[in-house]
């Protein structure tokens, strides 16, 4: 996929831009009549082709990593959830008569855990992973 931004800022090896994100209705809002409102986004992004400050570029992601990393946002913290329910009840289910809420408790401790693995995750995949690279300066 393939996006334009603006260069707002250089922070060492990375440059910071600004990108219109795409609607998606197709930046045409006047057909689907649903009043979103589009606000761009900023992104850090390894400066390899040495775009300066004002820099019109051409952004492109990897499909496939997006969707990985999609995935592991989405999946992640819901199986955690869910686990910890589980290992709630197997435990608490005849000790006490409230184990529901038990082990509600305990998915949340679980869901929390995860969010430090999701983040121990995304450090090892952004290292090796490029999710956006600059194609060329405009």
């Amino acid at each position: 996929m393939e996006q334009i931004g603006i260069v707002k800022s250089i922070n060492g090896e990375y440059a910071n831009i600004t990108v219109q994100r795409l609607s998606a209705c197709g930046s045409n809002c006047k057909s689907c009549g649903g009043g979103c409102e589009i606000k761009p986004v900023d992104i850090s992004v390894k400066n390899e082709l040495g775009a300066k400050v004002g820099d019109t570029v051409e952004l492109e992601s990897e499909p496939n990593s997006i969707f990985k990393i999609l995935i592991l946002l989405y999946s992640i913290p819901l199986v955690f959830l869910l686990f910890g329910i589980g290992l709630g009840m197997f435990i608490f289910k005849g000790r006490t008569d409230m184990y529901e809420i038990v082990s509600f408790g305990i998915g949340l401790a679980f869901l929390g855990l995860s969010l430090l693995v999701i983040k121990r995750i995304d450090k090892d995949f952004k290292d090796k992973h490029k999710l956006v690279v600059l194609k060329r300066i405009i």
